[in-house]
This record gives structure tokens, C-alpha cells and sequence, in this order.
């Protein structure tokens, strides 16, 4: 009996997290909002013995209505995370003739999904300072059906500019999919949807797990043109977001009048953890998300020493540009207190500075 998976299968690294490692503990590792704002009223999560609404039909007209209000429901299309809407993109769009083109650093599920569905990679290196390599993308180009790019990147922080999208625009026509996961942080002036007005290539993806502070949820969200959308719904799942996840968001939805304020409480936050981190000695690499990117003498020994007392970040160490570097997603003031507070006494130890 042959129980062996496929090859692609047995040959893939798994998207790693550290809350495969760690289960309890301070967790400034994965961008989540430090506090769950919006406000839930747990009366309305009723008629849970039924399936949920197949399509999101009712979410997808209050995002139109409340938040994505220059675009119709057609043009939305929800999913359980925006993990789902990559994996269905891929699925539903690249031939197995044709390739996927991702960046260097980036998100790593796009290489993951990618590797899961077999499929044919190119990836390409950002430029020092983060910024796409326009050469490099356009001399590899030939083939690419689906090309993923993030702004604000994650892990680097930083937003692409309008000029390197609409250059990239120029000379290729497959599909562009912009993650525009910390777009809120950024500020939505940032984001690139006004340009599926006139470009129905481009695909946005968004998601309530970072500034909406609702990473529990599991709902994303893409906008794109209908055609797009259309071959979303025909592939997912037959319910893919639970009624929970739904009914939870419909209610954030209405409270989306807090946001802005959440936002700006936590850029105050990460203003006041680079001051003190940089007090330290430590450099910093500006973002436009709320994680830092600190660059630390010794990164993977504070990172473990940090672990141990039951902090955990990111170490990011091993991608490039970012040797010896630790990303921290923003805490509670609290939570940022402690933070400093065992890098100091990693400094008196002199791990920070030998």
C-alpha cells in the first residue's frame, strides 16, 4: 500500500509560527492588535446549528457600504483569512506551464501556497533599501501568470510607491495581487485600490487581523474586478467563513468610526518602544506597520533569552538585509514595558553589546 504524499509535498517547509513553539506568554511576534476593540454583543451569535451564508453575501454589502464604499459587493469577496484568497488565486489562475513571481524578503506564505499547489516559482530580490527591483522583474517576466507583492512589506515594513506599480503596470499584464494586510497603519491614502478603476489586473487583498485587531476571526477580503471575484466564489469552499467570523464582522463594520483613533493610539505606542529601544544602543529600521525592526548585536540569542522569559518576537535573521535583526510587533504599554525592561537587563549582561 503506497500512503506516501506527493512529492512537492514531501519536499515542503511548512509555514512555521511560534505559537507552534510557545503557547503561553507575552506575543509580540505576529502584528496582531494588542487589544480586541471592537465591541461584541454575544446575544446576536444565534442560529449557530445552521450554515453560514455560502457567499458573505450580507458582509460583502456592508463592506461596500461602510468601509469600500467606491465598489459593489461583485467586487468583493471574503474568504477565512487572506491566506484562503492566495491559495484560491493560485488555484484558480496559474496554469502549470506558467509561474508565480514573488519577492525576497516577503510574506512566506506566497512561496508556501505556491510549493502546496506545485507550482512554478520566481523569486526576486528587493534592492537594499527594500524597494523592488524593476530590472530584475521585468527580465524575468516571461511566463508569469500571478506576481504577489505586499505593501507595507512584511517582514521590512515599507510601503511601494505608486511609480513602481504603474511601471511594473507597463510591461506586464497577468495578474498583480497587492497584500495590503497593515495598509490601515500606513494610512489608506497608501493604498493602490484606486487603481482597479482602471487597471482589471489588480487584485487587493485586506484582512481584520491586524489594525481591526480581530486575528482570531480568520476573515480577509479581496477587491478586484468582478470577472476576478466570480472565479473566487466558483472554487472556495462550499462555507468557507463561519457564521461567527461573519456575524463578528458585520459588527466591527459598524464600529469602524473607532479605527482611525485605535491606529493612531498604537503609532503613539511604537513612537514611545523605539525611543527606549534605541536608548539602548539598538538601531532601528523605519516601518510603516506597527512592528519594529530592531538590528541587534547577538539577534537569535536575545530572541531565545526573550523566549525563555516568556517574550516572544521574531527573529528574522536569517532573511536578507535583515542579519541580526528582531521584529516586535507593538504591545500594550505594558506589554512594551516588559519588553524593555529584559532587553536592559540583556544589555547589563552585555549580550546586546558583545
Amino acid at each position: 500500500m503506497n500512503t506516501q504524499p506527493n512529492k512537492n509535498i514531501q519536499l515542503l517547509k511548512p509555514y512555521a509560527c511560534a505559537r507552534d513553539l510557545y503557547k503561553t506568554g507575552v506575543f509580540l511576534d505576529a502584528n496582531e492588535n494588542y487589544n480586541q476593540w471592537v465591541k461584541i454583543d454575544w446575544s446576536k451569535m444565534t442560529n449557530l446549528n445552521r450554515y453560514p451564508d455560502s457567499i458573505c453575501d450580507v458582509l460583502r454589502q456592508k463592506l461596500v457600504k461602510k468601509y469600500i464604499k467606491d465598489y459593489k459587493k461583485e467586487n468583493i469577496f471574503v474568504a477565512s483569512g487572506s491566506d484562503e484568497i492566495i491559495d484560491l488565486l493560485i488555484r484558480g489562475f496559474v496554469e502549470d506551464n506558467q509561474y508565480i513571481m514573488v519577492m525576497s524578503p516577503s510574506y512566506s506564505i506566497y512561496e508556501t501556497q505556491t510549493s502546496i499547489n506545485n507550482k512554478k516559482i520566481k523569486s526576486i530580490l528587493l534592492k537594499e533599501n527594500f524597494s523592488l527591483d524593476i530590472e530584475k522583474i521585468k527580465n524575468n517576466i516571461k511566463n508569469v501568470k500571478l506576481i504577489f507583492l505586499c505593501s507595507p512589506n512584511n517582514p521590512t515594513g515599507n510601503l511601494i510607491t505608486e511609480r513602481e506599480i504603474k511601471t511594473v503596470l507597463s510591461f506586464y499584464k497577468g495578474l498583480l495581487v497587492i497584500d495590503e494586510a497593515y495598509i490601515e497603519y500606513a494610512g489608506l491614502r497608501n493604498s493602490f485600490i484606486k487603481l482597479l478603476k482602471t487597471n482589471n489586473n489588480i487584485i487587493i487583498i485586506r484582512t481584520f487581523s491586524k489594525a481591526w485587531g480581530l486575528a482570531g476571526l480568520r476573515v480577509g477580503y479581496a477587491v478586484a474586478d468582478e470577472k476576478i471575484i466570480s472565479t473566487l466564489l466558483k472554487i472556495k469552499e462550499s462555507y468557507n467563513l463561519s457564521l461567527t467570523s461573519q456575524l463578528i464582522a458585520l459588527q466591527a463594520l459598524d464600529q469602524v468610526s473607532k479605527l482611525k483613533k485605535v491606529v493612531d493610539e498604537t503609532m503613539i505606542l511604537k513612537a514611545d518602544l523605539e525611543k527606549k529601544i534605541k536608548d539602548l544602543g539598538v538601531n532601528i529600521i523605519p516601518t510603516t506597520t506597527n512592528f519594529i525592526l530592531a538590528r541587534i548585536n547577538n539577534a537569535t540569542k536575545i530572541y531565545k533569552k526573550l523566549a525563555k522569559e516568556s517574550i516572544i518576537v521574531r527573529d528574522r535573521s536569517y532573511l536578507p538585509y535583515l542579519n541580526n535583526v528582531l521584529r516586535i510587533t507593538i504591545g500594550s504599554n505594558k506589554e512594551n514595558e516588559l519588553l524593555i525592561k529584559k532587553l536592559l537587563l540583556a544589555s547589563i549582561d552585555g549580550i546586546i553589546f558583545d
